[in-house]
């Protein structure tokens, strides 16, 4: 496992779950997580083409709140940004973590998942989903996995991912604060662009 624990830390690579372990006190929000992963997982499982690429996509696209991942990774910088350039970056964070997650999804298929509830957050306008992922027939300790979602009009969405403590938004937001002080918000643009073309 520990050759596989940097996947599960890095700001841009996120490592989902992929076999489900039992449900436990599921409400709403653990339910959807679930339907979501079920659904991808079960896509993934389909012989690489352009079509599965596409239903991959649409899928991360109904699972993610790409939107608001954006905006409170630019936290104050999103103001001094046009519509536009909200959209270029939106577009580069989708792509690096729809990328990433069918990477990792595909090293860890012997991982199981057990599902360990979901309560509220942020005075009931949120939830968060426990999640603890376990490879089979293994001594290494598992890791720790919950997703944070909000409802965005009827349906609920995922807009960040903590994995043993580190937070996917919180490390975006980190990075894009450091890189737009320093150089400017195309330099941003061009450092993810990088990321995306060498993952």
């Amino acid at each position: 496992m520990n050759s596989l624990r940097p996947s599960f830390f890095g700001a841009l690579a996120l490592t989902f779950a992929l076999s489900f372990g039992q449900l436990a006190h599921a409400g709403p929000a653990q339910d959807f997580v679930r339907a979501k992963h079920t659904s991808l997982t079960t896509e993934l499982g389909k012989a690489p083409s352009p079509a599965r690429q596409k239903n991959v996509e649409h899928l991360m696209d109904g699972f993610f709140d790409f939107d608001k991942l954006t905006k409170d990774a630019l936290a104050r910088h999103y103001d001094d940004l046009t519509e536009s350039e909200h959209n270029e970056l939106k577009a580069l964070v989708q792509a690096l973590v729809t990328k990433n997650y069918r990477k990792n999804i595909e090293k860890t298929l012997n991982y199981e998942v057990a599902f360990l509830g979901d309560e509220a957050i942020d005075g009931g306008k949120g939830q968060k989903v426990r999640t603890r992922a376990s490879k089979r027939n293994s001594g290494d300790a598992p890791v720790e996995i919950t997703y944070y979602l909000h409802k965005k009009g009827d349906a609920w969405m995922v807009y960040d991912v903590e994995t043993d403590g580190s937070s996917m938004l919180r490390n975006y937001r980190n990075q894009f604060g450091k890189v737009i002080r320093r150089d400017g918000f195309g330099a941003l643009l061009a450092k993810l662009q990088d990321r995306l073309d060498k993952t």
